[in-house]
């Protein structure tokens, strides 16, 4: 079992001095204030209240509990803790931010980066159908500052090849890494995905002949997918 399957978000919420608080912190909080002779008079700068939506609403970002590291439901990242996912629904503007979040956080050189792209994936998992066509990386996600295991995936390729060509594109959608190679006869697209422990395991490839292309190897790697190319 993958330690994803153990986090369920925690979508009750509460509003607290601006802040939104998993149902669990909120309880503690709320049991710690009569004492202070702070009682509930409507107000979430005084006393948690409860959000009526799921997760704190409708958003442009995603959600966690404020309560960060020290969250009675908190979450365990290469050995960082951050609040609960509370599992908001998201605007449009939120699920566009959503897939640019996880494109940057899959190539990043930091396991932390890569394992929390992985934990947004998981719980906002039902935006996935309108972000996971594969997108251009970032011109500073070049080949010096790939993740150790995307490097590792990469060496049986080149050594196949006896050279270590640079690919002219690299892509990801929100479960591989894509990269691709052009040579003297076709065009090399390699597919490595991401587990859900952050590493990159197994690269596989699938070939097209020069002359068989678009006008733009991203549409060729779309087709490739939607395809089945690598199933």
């Amino acid at each position: 079992m993958s330690w994803l399957d153990k986090i369920a978000p925690s979508t009750e919420a509460y509003a607290y001095h601006g802040q939104l608080l998993c149902r669990d912190c909120a309880a503690k909080i709320s049991s710690q204030l009569p004492p202070s002779n702070v009682f509930d008079n409507g107000d979430s700068d005084t006393f948690p209240q409860p959000v009526n939506e799921p997760g704190g609403g409708e958003s442009d970002d995603t959600n966690f509990c404020g309560c960060g590291s020290v969250c009675k439901n908190a979450v365990s990242i290469a050995n960082h803790k951050i609040g609960a996912p509370l599992g908001n629904q998201l605007t449009q503007y939120g699920w566009e931010s959503l897939g640019e979040s996880i494109h940057r956080l899959m190539l990043s050189p930091r396991k932390y980066d890569r394992l929390l792209s992985r934990l947004l994936r998981h719980v906002w998992n039902s935006y996935l159908p309108v972000i996971g066509a594969p997108v251009r990386a970032k011109p500073l996600w070049m080949k010096n500052r790939f993740p150790t295991s995307l490097d590792r995936a990469l060496r049986s390729y080149e050594k196949s090849r006896g050279r270590t060509p640079l690919p002219v594109t690299i892509c990801c959608d929100v479960d591989c890494a894509y990269l691709i190679y052009p040579n003297d006869y076709q065009i090399d697209f390699l597919q490595i995905a991401l587990s859900d422990e952050g590493e990159y395991q197994g690269a596989r490839l699938v070939s097209i002949p020069l002359g068989a292309q678009k006008d733009d190897v991203l549409l060729d790697l779309a087709d490739l997918i939607s395809e089945g190319a690598w199933d």
